[in-house]
């Protein structure tokens, strides 16, 4: 056992040497949540919400940055989550922002190194998320066990001359200790660790084989039979799809682009190889309708930041479909790109953000309703709505 723990040793050393900065941000982050749980560190200004952020952009730094000139950049990426200690981040976190934040994160890490051969680019993705998910999973397995021992040597050995309301608190509190543990500490650094390892390179195996030829591909094509039978109801009773079918339609061209790029690792022979050689043109349909009903939706009920961002996830799948028409422009890398930069603009650039496109949009939908309350004397009117607006005299609004 301890020969084995020692083996492990230098990839620790190694992990350490080569991610100086994400070490320093496990730590940071990993001593905080502590300060946390003691009652030291303030929980409600949302800072603890920044560890994935900075993580990942050390990470990206770390990538981008690793010749000697710009190597400074990446260790001066250590600075950022110092400079946000003492600021109150909890509007950032509590706003949609966030999730798109970590979401760019994301894609950001999978375009890092911009492979645009596409079977380099889907591995390399695959290679994250292997390591990412096998990382969890021992440190789940981690926190599990270490629970499981604690409770029972407290079961065991209890501790006598406590209340039952301090002896719930203190095992609350260990806990939240394993959890900081395998999850904020140990689940991390194996991460770092394995995406060290070229030994565990993505390569697909008999059950990817089979979850994609055999399970998703049928039930694609299945769906695609649906979404056409559909289609012909429209055209023979010549009338709108519902508006939640945007979503079906979403869900079904995603599923068939991750399906199609799976099947780019893999060893043996697809099968239906003419639904995926000709799926753009299949596909066209189905992209009709997702239009006519995000427009139906948009055209009944305005602009809300969700439907802001179903329009930016509709032309990311839209040009991606579209790009496989092309050998040349037909790379993920191009799709992960104008992903980056679309959520990147409708989130964190004033006037064309999904929130600002949504306060324009709504508003004015109260302003043009017919029916509402006629304002006689004050022109200034406060709504249920989290703004304040002008409206001359005499006009109608919606105050529902």
């Amino acid at each position: 056992m301890i020969k084995k723990l020692k083996r492990f040793l230098p990839d620790i050393a190694g992990a350490a040497g080569g991610s100086p900065v994400e070490i320093f941000v496990i730590l940071l982050f990993s001593v905080y949540a502590v300060l946390m749980v003691e009652g030291v560190a303030d929980g409600d200004r949302g800072y603890l919400a920044l560890y994935p952020l900075s993580l990942s952009l050390s990470l990206l730094f770390n990538l981008w940055f690793r010749g000697k000139r710009l190597r400074f950049i990446y260790f001066l990426s250590a600075l950022l989550p110092l400079s946000m200690a003492g600021c109150d981040l909890s509007g950032f976190v509590d706003s949609v922002a966030y999730p798109v934040s970590l979401m760019l994160c994301i894609l950001m890490i999978f375009a890092s190194k911009w492979r645009r051969d596409n079977i380099r680019y889907v591995k390399e993705g695959l290679f994250y998320v292997k390591n990412c998910v096998s990382a969890l999973i021992i440190a789940g397995m981690t926190f599990g066990l270490t629970v499981a021992i604690y409770f029972s040597v407290r079961y065991i050995f209890p501790v006598q001359g406590l209340s039952d309301a301090e002896s719930a608190g203190n095992m609350a509190n260990a806990v939240l200790y394993f959890l900081i543990f395998s999850f904020m500490m140990l689940c991390p650094l194996l991460f770092l660790i394995f995406n060290r390892s070229e030994k565990g390179a993505w390569s697909s195996g008999r059950l990817d084989e089979i979850a994609v030829n055999y399970v998703v591909t049928p039930a694609l094509l299945l769906y695609t039979c649906i979404l056409y039978i559909y289609f012909a109801k429209i055209l023979f009773t010549w009338s709108l799809p519902k508006g939640g079918i945007a979503y079906m339609v979403f869900a079904f061209t995603i599923i068939a682009i991750l399906s199609q790029a799976l099947r780019l690792t893999l060893k043996g022979k697809g099968t239906f190889e003419w639904f995926y050689g000709n799926f753009c043109v299949i596909s066209l349909p189905a992209l009709a309708m997702f239009w006519i009903g995000v427009w139906y939706r948009i055209a009944e009920y305005g602009f809300t930041q969700a439907r802001v961002y179903l329009v930016v996830c509709g032309t990311i799948m839209t040009v991606t479909v579209l790009l496989s028409l092309s050998r040349r422009f037909g790379k993920y890398v191009y799709a992960n790109l104008l992903a980056i930069i679309l959520f990147a603009l409708f989130t964190y650039v004033p006037g064309i953000s999904a929130e600002d496109i949504e306060r324009r949009s709504q508003m004015n939908r109260s302003l043009s309703a017919d029916n509402g309350a006629v304002l006689a004397e004050e022109e200034t009117v406060v709504t249920d709505a989290p703004w304040l607006y002008i409206v001359p005299k005499g006009e109608a609004v919606d105050l529902e």
